[in-house]
């Protein structure tokens, strides 16, 4: 079970390193708004691409425009992701994971703001500079 464990861990790690302001920004102009979950199970979805795929879209957000998701539902379907580690533990021991880790194995925000530059929601001219391409995709 280490290994399930382990694995969780390692994705939650990931999820986090993506918590930042650049992405969230590009989040919020693909989908036309982006709330914490929403946010949340986008990272997912990146992690879930791999690491090149997440190292590039970290120091380049406005890669996403290539890269996609195709639509929030692609996205938030990444959320069945977190509970993979969970799922496993109790198909394998017939016990709760919950009860037995302790603490909490669903991914929740960092604390703390995220990293970087905040991004000014307001502000359609000031996003549509900071990712150019993301903006460009949205147009009609």
């Amino acid at each position: 079970m280490e290994g399930v464990l382990g694995f969780h861990t390692q994705f939650v790690a990931a999820n986090h390193r993506l918590y930042t302001w650049d992405l969230w920004g590009a989040a919020f102009v693909i989908f036309g708004g982006c709330g914490d979950d929403t946010f949340t199970d986008l990272r997912s979805w990146l992690v879930s691409r791999g690491s090149r795929v997440c190292r590039q879209v970290l120091a380049e957000p406005d890669l996403l425009a290539r890269l996609g998701p195709r639509d929030v539902e692609e996205a938030t379907d990444a959320e069945l992701l977190s509970y993979v580690a969970a799922d496993v533990y109790e198909r394998r021991t017939g016990r709760d994971a919950q009860q037995d880790v302790g603490g909490d194995l669903v991914i929740e925000d960092p604390d703390g703001a995220p990293r970087g530059e905040p991004f000014d929601e307001s502000n359609v001219a000031a996003l549509a500079a900071r990712y150019p391409r993301l903006a460009r995709r949205r147009m009609p």
